[in-house]
């Protein structure tokens, strides 16, 4: 069994590397933004899309946050261990 503080730890860092990962991921589109634009029907409205679906990814992790700092206690994350 692996102590909870251990357990946050390691939950801790993975989020940070999936946080990362997904920041490269996106900057990595963004870099070859102007190469794609010409060639895809929606033009340069694609920019505006893609910058819409981005921040509606931020709309769960907000919510958490939120859920945790007025109502704690309330939304359950239990660990399991395998």
């Amino acid at each position: 069994i692996v102590p909870a503080e251990a357990m946050a730890l390691v939950v801790h860092i993975l989020a940070c590397l999936l946080g990362t990962g997904s920041w490269v991921a996106i900057n990595g589109m963004w870099v070859e933004l102007p190469l794609i634009v010409p060639r895809v029907p929606e033009g340069w409205y694609l920019p505006s899309y893609l910058t819409v679906l981005i921040q509606f990814a931020n709309v769960g992790p907000l919510f958490v946050t939120l859920m945790h700092h007025f109502q704690p206690g309330r939304l359950s994350e239990p660990v399991k261990v395998i």
